[in-house]
């Protein structure tokens, strides 16, 4: 198994190494590993990414495309092993733009920041669902259009999965805004197929498709 290039110094890294590997001891890919991190276990997946747009020559990639490390796919099929819910928080603009605030379960900052923001990020209800704690973790309405405007930290799903190469290649792949809802998309539709365990259940063909107004 190949490790599918070295992390990228994006604001998802800590977030990432972060992430508990629960899934791949379902997945039956290795056991008694539920507690443990990538890190932990000396994997360091690759962050897949989607390009979408070239700022300078030195850019890898064309828009569309699916870059993994130093690797470029029109599509890629895999196995997905695992799903996790996560946030971000950005402040700054351009080449200044950094994370000042991440979490890795979508509840609690992570434990390495030595500023969070608050204490929470959101509390867990007995439905399931999740009610924000944190203020920059709320819906905001815009008083001039009257629409409702998503809150500073951005929530993503990222998906930790394996590649159908020879050998195979560990990945994540964080999905945040509009790739966020087609992903929930996908599991809302999953969910509904009869007898379905685990996501990896399925093999998945993934490729990007540009939607114009």
């Amino acid at each position: 198994m190949t490790n599918g290039g070295a992390d990228e110094t994006t604001a998802l890294v800590q977030v990432l190494r972060n992430l508990p590997v629960e899934g791949l001891l379902h997945a039956k890919v290795l056991g008694g590993i539920r507690d443990f991190t990538p890190s932990e276990l000396g994997l360091r997946p690759g962050e897949l990414r989607i390009v979408h747009q070239r700022r300078s020559r030195n850019d890898v990639g064309e828009p569309g495309q699916l870059r993994l490390g130093k690797r470029l796919f029109d599509s890629l099929d895999c196995v997905f092993l695992s799903i996790h819910r996560f946030r971000v928080l950005h402040e700054g603009d351009g080449d200044s733009r950094h994370a000042v605030c991440a979490s890795c379960d979508n509840l609690l900052p992570l434990p390495e920041l030595l500023a969070p923001r608050a204490k929470r990020c959101n509390e867990l209800l007995p439905s399931g669902q999740v009610r924000p704690v944190c203020g920059y973790a709320q819906w905001d309405d815009d008083p001039a259009t009257g629409k409702r405007v998503p809150p500073p930290c951005a929530e993503g799903i990222v998906f930790m999965g394996l590649t159908f190469d020879n050998p195979p290649s560990l990945f994540w792949f964080p999905l945040s805004k509009t790739a966020r809802i087609d992903a929930q998309t996908f599991l809302n539709e999953l969910n509904q197929v009869p007898h379905v365990e685990h996501i990896t259940q399925f093999g998945v063909h993934s490729a990007h498709e540009e939607k114009r107004p």
